[in-house]
């Protein structure tokens, strides 16, 4: 095992160890550190086996301990930031810079904005610049996650093609915050409780085709889902609808299959919120590259 150890001889050290976070260790001029892990939100300490903060979303889990992890639950769930935005999954610089190119517009911004709570912010470092994003209003969707992940083409398409013989760049995925199945295979599932929106991204792809994907998921499918949700929470709220009932479970698969809707409105030149992202962003690189992107997507979904 010595071979293969990060701390073998002749082998630089991996800091990445426990859930992929960082080890705060030999940062001190004595060569000594404080050997603790950086969670981003939290402090874990490993000799105690214990976080030195709570929970920065302790108002949402009020029957959990303000101190736990993943809902006491380590093995289903890895808490990567302990956010509602978690963007920890993007790799490469061209996905990491199409998230950027989004929260540089005023409707990306608004879009991603629903998912955070009041005082929250958002890091993106690229080329070690780093900007943040700060949110000073309690979003709409605080309750729920947005989660951005990056995917290699096989997984997104593989039958070698997406709707339509177009191969997908990206999708979108709607699970439950509490567990890991899609929304609509459990009718007794609370949505109050939470629903997680995936957004996987292929990571080879260029710059400009990795932020229309993006711009196209937010838009054509996370956004007008987070309105379907909306409506089902308030009836829940109201008592009109109850989990469990054949119309709870007729509302949740109108989410889980409401891409061929979504597109079928993309297609007809429906979606504003995509087109005046794309105007904005070519406004912002003074280009035109967006706006055809959005006009292309148009018309392969018309």
């Amino acid at each position: 095992m010595a071979g293969i150890s990060s701390k073998a001889a002749g082998k630089l050290e991996s800091k990445n160890k426990f859930n992929g976070n960082k080890l705060e260790s030999g940062e001190f001029s004595d060569g000594s550190g404080l050997e603790m892990y950086d969670f981003n939100a939290r402090t874990y300490d490993q000799q105690i086996g214990r976080f030195l903060q709570i929970d920065p979303l302790v108002e949402k889990y009020y029957s959990q301990s303000v101190y736990n992890f993943g809902l006491n639950n380590p093995v289903l769930f890895n808490d990567i930031s302990g956010m509602d935005v978690d963007p920890s999954q993007l790799k490469g610089k061209a996905n990491v810079s199409a998230l950027q190119n989004i929260l540089s517009t005023k409707v990306g911004l608004k879009l991603i904005g629903q998912f955070m709570h009041k005082g929250q912010s958002l890091k993106i470092t690229i080329d070690g610049e780093t900007t943040t994003y700060n949110f000073n209003k309690e979003g709409g969707r605080a309750n729920d996650n947005l989660v951005l992940i990056s995917t290699v083409a096989s997984v997104l398409n593989p039958e070698g093609q997406g709707n339509a013989g177009i191969p997908r760049e990206a999708v979108t995925s709607e699970t439950e915050k509490v567990g890991n199945k899609e929304i609509g295979e459990d009718a007794r599932y609370d949505t109050r409780k939470g629903v997680s929106f995936n957004i996987f991204i292929e990571k080879e792809l260029p710059e400009k085709n990795a932020t229309s994907a993006l711009a196209h998921e937010l838009s054509v499918h996370v956004d007008p889902n987070t309105q379907r949700l909306g409506k089902i929470n308030q009836q829940l709220i109201d008592g009109t609808l109850k989990p469990g009932t054949a119309s709870y479970l007729k509302q949740l698969q109108n989410i889980q299959y409401s891409g061929g809707i979504d597109h079928q409105k993309l297609g007809q030149g429906l979606n504003s919120s995509y087109q005046n992202m794309s105007a904005q962003l070519d406004k912002l690189k003074n280009t035109t590259q967006y706006t055809e992107l959005y006009k292309k997507d148009v018309k392969e979904h018309n």
